[in-house]
């Protein structure tokens, strides 16, 4: 029985050993890191003369699955290939007429590869005669073997119902490994990747007319993005596919829906600086507009940029600079102008204050006289001429001299940017008791100072008095 018992303990170990090292490598497997595809790129030409070879057909066996695709116009081919590790790549290129080559390298994720320039020699036999199918009307092209992007209206539309073009066709031609313009093939359109706005593709399918051609149709969606479209044929289990053709989709024009002028900054303009203005814009959509759209600016004081253009975000921006002459009661008005859909300027507004000197400084009261046990509270504004705070960074400073006496309240401040005054912006109040209430015979002076500076100036108020104390009996 206890030998039973030691070899049941080591099974039940070695079942839960399994157990955990099966768990383990599955964690592994499913927490691997995540690779972007890679692109493999090349180009084919004739051996005899360096032309580029059209409708070479171009199977990639290694990795698997494999991929097949045909060079284009000018001889270039293009896959895309996921690949999570370093693994061996094997191209077999080959057109009927020519030596097949192989082209052969070592992939590594998030790394593509552009192959050398293949060139084909031609196939030569004494014993046949030259080949020249496309002049004899008998020959029947094969089975398709390429799907080539033969012209596209235009690559760049916009979101629909914007005033832009929605639209843009694509025509695509289908031969076979010879070259040949094969006739009732079936083509399937799809996207690749796309902004997802509700872009369509019209037909889905088509079949090739006499010249071997097949059409569709994208209209745009609500987003603006990049779109692919891709054209296949299924063949002998496996696609052949065109090479994905990039459309951009661009926003519309300006919406006054989504259109925003920011707060300047500063909105409180020192007097030897500068405010920047910056307004966003977007199509009816949402969508930041295209990139260079011209946005417009004016000032009714001041110096500011006269337009600036918006960045891929919807972004425009200008700088606004004092300039004389002043504004009376410091407010400034700035302006920002562009053109919608309908052709409709649209504006927007914003209010900059300029800090106009110099420092006007005001107390009450202007003179003291404190009893003993009492204490005393002043009241005081600073403005700038026009009773305006002073600019972001501004300090204020109350201190006092005397003997026995102390001052608490508003004694030092540092402003931030304010466009309207009001307590603790430009109204302010401070209290002043003695520390030390015996008595004395003499009252004792007290100086107060009110101090307030900017990035320009200074101003200093100085008020005096006297803190009495009663003479004991």
């Amino acid at each position: 029985m206890k030998i039973i018992y030691v070899r049941g303990i080591h099974a039940i170990t070695a079942f839960f050993l399994v157990l955990s090292l099966s768990f383990f490598l599955s964690n592994c497997e499913s927490t691997g890191p995540s690779y972007d595809p890679i692109e493999i790129t090349g180009q084919v030409l004739d051996a005899d003369t360096e032309e580029p070879i059209t409708n070479g057909i171009v199977r990639l066996v290694q990795p698997t699955p494999e991929k097949t695709t045909v060079t284009d116009g000018n001889g270039r081919f293009f896959f895309e290939v996921d690949v999570d590790s370093t693994v061996n790549v094997r191209l077999l290129i080959s057109k009927e007429g020519f030596q097949t080559t192989t082209l052969e390298t070592v992939a590594i994720p998030e790394r593509n590869i552009d192959f050398p320039v293949a060139k084909l020699s031609a196939v030569r036999d004494e014993d046949d005669p030259p080949i020249d199918d496309d002049d004899d009307p008998d020959v029947t092209a094969g089975e398709p073997a390429s799907v080539v992007l033969s012209s596209i209206s235009s690559e760049t539309i916009t979101v629909k119902e914007t005033g832009g073009i929605e639209q843009t066709e694509f025509v695509f031609q289908v031969a076979d490994s010879a070259g040949r313009l094969v006739y009732g093939a079936d083509v399937v359109f799809g996207l690749g990747s796309s902004p997802g706005g509700g872009e369509t593709l019209d037909p889905l399918t088509a079949t090739s007319d006499a010249s071997g051609q097949v059409r569709t149709i994208l209209t745009s969606g609500t987003i603006s993005g990049v779109v692919q479209v891709i054209a296949s044929i299924q063949r002998d289990g496996f696609a052949v596919e065109s090479r994905p053709v990039r459309v951009s989709i661009q926003s519309g024009l300006p919406s006054n829906d989504h259109f925003t002028l920011y707060r300047p900054s500063p909105r409180n303009v020192p007097y030897d600086g500068t405010s920047e203005i910056s307004v966003l814009l977007g199509d009816r959509y949402g969508n930041p507009v295209a990139a260079g759209t011209r946005v417009y600016f004016t000032t009714n004081y001041g110096v500011i940029g006269a337009s600036s253009t918006t960045n891929d975000d919807g972004l425009a921006g200008v700088t606004l600079r004092r300039g004389e002459p002043s504004p009376p009661d410091g407010i400034v008005t700035v302006t920002a102008r562009t053109v919608n859909e309908n052709n409709q300027s649209i504006e927007r507004q914003a209010t900059v204050l300029f800090y106009i000197p110099p420092i006007l400084i005001d107390v009450d009261p202007t003179e003291f006289d404190i009893a003993h046990l009492s204490d005393q509270t002043f009241n005081y504004t600073v403005t700038d001429v026009n009773n305006n705070p002073l600019p972001a960074g501004s300090t204020i400073t109350v201190t006092v001299e005397g003997e026995d006496v102390e001052v608490i309240g508003d004694v030092s401040i540092t402003l931030e940017d304010h466009m309207t005054g009001g307590q603790g912006v430009t109204e302010f109040s401070f209290n002043v008791a003695g520390t030390n209430e015996e008595l004395h015979e003499n009252p004792r002076p007290v100086f107060i100072e009110i101090k307030a500076t900017t990035s320009t100036d200074t101003r200093t108020v100085r008020i005096d008095g006297r803190k009495a104390k009663e003479v004991m009996n």
